[in-house]
């Protein structure tokens, strides 16, 4: 079940600037942390220490810079953004949920030590900061593109955030009570899955544990279609002695049960295409050392030990086949084929395993059998932006 609640957002003073206000992501905000400060930039209840996030926050409230809306409404943000090859227009909602919502399903572990930053930095503002990310089935997407849509027909956008050339967000409050219950009722018993926001997930049971919030969490719900939503793969840069020379390499590899073909015409520059576009019938990645010339497809064993649903996923053939059994070598998540080309570069790692994404159908059959990912496995962009939508919970709906 969603629910409305009562939002808090830039007052209109502020909106005018609002693309210098906003960040897109948390690893945004982090990285612009001791840069040039303004003192409404949203980074600055995000990152730091949680006492200067809590007094910045009460300051900027008392101080007329953050408003709060009067009434109980959902939220509807439109995304569009260039990824790449790929062009996004995302509809979404802003909503409520129970943290304890049973039809939300996850797929990853958390870290308590994460778990308890994110904690104390909820409780610093006593606000959701940072939407979860929420992913609904590809089924669902025509009827929310139309209820959100026509919800907002000929209105004004409350916030107009332009996060560079190409990127454009827009939200706007839904004010009539039809558009709401018609937005309640398509995800009336759908299942949810959390994309992103382990950690803030596992922060708000924490925080209602202990009586300090009302027992809700802000979410920003897509569908999992790609018009909404894109799966990209965290790729593995590894870092194993033993593994200095490509032909001990390649001979452990095939002692895990591994079949290697080497691709004698694939640039290291193509790699990124190949992923892209190539298709195997069971789990794959490439792999590439770095004083190897070329790389080297690696047909990936199944891992009897796991079910059904992991026993073929590629990322858990290689971290639970492959590298768990290692317990000298150092798997480190890379998000990109360039940054682990670099690592290899910079000797910072011997051998780099590129990865296929995840596909929805894999992520949703994951988390309905309440199973877990490795950690790491998956990443879902674009984000939603940050420094669009909070919910105080005081004031909550």
């Amino acid at each position: 079940m969603i629910h409305p609640f009562n939002a808090a957002y830039y007052s209109e003073k502020n909106r005018a600037q609002i693309s210098s206000l906003a960040v897109s992501d948390l690893d945004t905000a982090e990285h612009l942390w001791g840069g040039p400060d303004n003192t409404r930039a949203f980074r600055n209840v995000l990152v730091g220490a949680p006492d200067r996030r809590g007094e910045t926050w009460q300051a900027w409230i008392t101080m007329g810079d953050i408003e709060y809306s009067d009434d109980a409404l959902f939220y509807v943000l439109h995304h569009t953004q260039r990824l790449g090859k790929k062009s996004i227009d995302r509809w979404a909602v802003y909503a409520a949920l129970d943290v304890n919502e049973q039809s939300l399903f996850i797929h990853e572990d958390v870290l308590p030590e994460g778990v308890e930053r994110a904690r104390q930095a909820t409780e610093a503002c006593e606000s959701d900061m940072a939407p979860i990310f929420v992913g609904c089935e590809e089924s669902l997407s025509k009827d929310l593109r139309r209820i959100l849509k026509g919800a907002v027909k000929n209105s004004l956008a409350l916030l107009d955030y332009k996060e560079g050339p190409g990127s454009r967000h827009r939200v706007w409050p839904v004010t009539k009570p039809a558009d709401a219950q018609a937005i309640q009722k398509l995800f009336a018993g759908a299942p949810l899955f959390l994309l992103d926001g382990h950690h803030r997930l596992a922060a708000a049971k924490e925080n209602h544990r202990f009586g300090m919030s009302d027992g809700r969490l802000l979410a920003c719900i897509t569908s999992m279609a790609e018009s909404d939503t894109l799966i990209l793969p965290l790729h593995r840069a590894v870092r194993y002695e033993r593994w200095t020379l490509p032909d001990q390499l390649h001979a452990d590899l095939v002692r895990a049960g591994c079949e290697l073909s080497p691709l004698d015409h694939l640039k290291v520059g193509e790699i990124a295409d190949y992923m892209a576009r190539h298709k195997e019938d069971g789990p794959f990645c490439v792999v590439l050392h770095s004083y190897a010339d070329m790389p080297t497809l690696v047909k990936l064993p199944k891992v009897p030990t796991q079910p059904a649903s992991l026993a073929s996923l590629s990322v858990a053939c290689l971290d639970f086949g492959v590298l768990a059994p290692i317990a000298d070598a150092t798997a480190i998540p890379v998000p990109s084929v360039d940054i682990a080309l670099e690592q290899l570069a910079q000797d910072q790692a011997q051998v780099a395993f590129f990865l296929p994404p995840a596909s929805p159908r894999e992520v949703r059959a994951i988390a309905l059998a309440k199973l877990k990912m490795p950690r790491k496995s998956t990443r879902f962009v674009p984000k939603p932006s940050l420094g669009l939508i909070a919910r105080p919970w005081t004031t909550s709906g």
